[in-house]
């Protein structure tokens, strides 16, 4: 029996890209094509279907109560096409994974990690994408990412919390000679300060006043835009650096680094991994979400 009706393929396509991320100009760039194609096709979609599937209101642009439900419904069967597809073919090629991370995160956390699950993970091509900050990352870029969240998920994105927020203060063992210093004896010393990189990160300015200080004003500071320079400061006896735990965690255990003071701070936040929200997962994701939660 004939399937029919049949609405054209790539009228569909057009449609998931421009309701995934709710601009047809952003679509038009995933798909290779310009903003006029990708609405002339959905509305070719809409026409066909006698239904309108977007709200169109100056600039803005959100789905009609039947533009979610087909969303929905397209979406799944695009993904699930593509996965049978790549299935049957003799040569799928590997599969492909981007990973979203700010520099700090991919240099102290994400790096090993990676190394250890393409080893375990052979088929599974890797690529490490660096936005310094959320704001700055599109959800058609990445896959996954692994970035600090201090109250809740971004729209658009779901995640869960991988490494909770303990921020400290660090330095070489002979920076101090061991000592260990309360907030406000380490104001004396260089501290190394990150400029604002990701808004929600701890600065001492607030690690400071959190952690029961008088005075928040240090003596001497070292300013950098980049969070793995001032790491390298630290390691090279330069200053006092904050640390999260867990991403400062292999330069202690190696012995480069040492606690500055027994004092910590946390706003209550985390490190998540994250993904967008409305993207079905791939083989490879769910593969990389098992194994990261496996060993955080």
């Amino acid at each position: 029996m004939r399937i029919n009706p049949l609405p054209p393929l790539q009228c569909l396509v057009s449609f998931d890209a421009a309701a995934r991320l709710g601009n047809f100009t952003r679509a038009g760039d995933e798909l290779n094509v310009t903003q006029g194609a990708v609405s002339k096709a959905v509305m070719k979609l809409e026409n066909f279907l006698g239904v309108a599937l977007f709200i169109r209101d100056g600039h803005s642009l959100r789905l009609t109560m039947a533009g979610q439900q087909y969303a929905q419904f397209v979406h799944e069967m695009l993904v699930d096409c593509s996965e049978f597809t790549a299935k049957l073919m003799k040569d799928p090629g590997p599969q492909e994974l981007t990973i979203a991370s700010a520099s700090g995160t991919a240099n102290m956390f994400l790096i090993q990690r990676v190394t250890s699950f393409s080893q375990a993970h052979p088929d599974i091509t890797v690529r490490i994408l660096v936005r310094d900050g959320l704001l700055h990352l599109n959800t058609s870029e990445f896959d996954v990412g692994i970035y600090y969240v201090r109250d809740v998920i971004p729209p658009g994105l779901a995640g869960t919390r991988i490494i909770e927020e303990e921020v400290g203060a660090y330095c070489t063992p002979s920076f101090l000679g061991g000592a260990l210093l309360q907030p406000d004896e380490l104001l004396e010393q260089t501290l190394l300060v990150a400029d604002e990189q990701q808004r929600q990160w701890m600065g001492w300015h607030n690690w400071l006043k959190l952690t029961g200080a008088k005075s928040t004003r240090p003596k001497k500071t070292i300013t950098c835009n980049s969070y793995p320079l001032l790491l390298n400061l630290a390691l090279r006896g330069q200053g006092i650096i904050l640390g999260w735990d867990k991403m400062i965690t292999p330069h202690v255990t190696a012995g480069q680094l040492v606690r500055a003071s027994e004092a910590t701070a946390t706003y209550g936040g985390a490190y998540h991994l994250l993904w967008p929200a409305e993207r079905r997962d791939t083989a490879a994701v769910r593969a990389f979400k098992n194994w990261i939660l496996d060993n955080k």
